[in-house]
């Protein structure tokens, strides 16, 4: 009876490690992808902040600028 039971137990210990194992897995998964998601959104925002410049510097000198 006490093996069994001792048994018992140790799966339920693996079976907490297990999921708190996911849980911290799933919470570093998700950081990285807000970071690379925050990153794309940078670049983004820079990219038409550049390009806007570029177009206000080819209407001023009056011919497109080669990309």
């Amino acid at each position: 009876m006490d093996v069994a039971l001792a048994k018992l137990e140790d799966d339920k210990r693996y079976s907490f490690i297990k999921a708190w194992e996911e849980s911290e897995k799933t919470k570093v998964e998700n950081k990285a992808h807000k970071q690379l998601s925050d990153i794309s959104a940078w670049e983004n925002n820079n990219k038409a902040d550049f390009e806007s410049k570029l177009n206000k510097i080819e209407l001023a000198l009056g011919t497109p600028i080669e990309k």
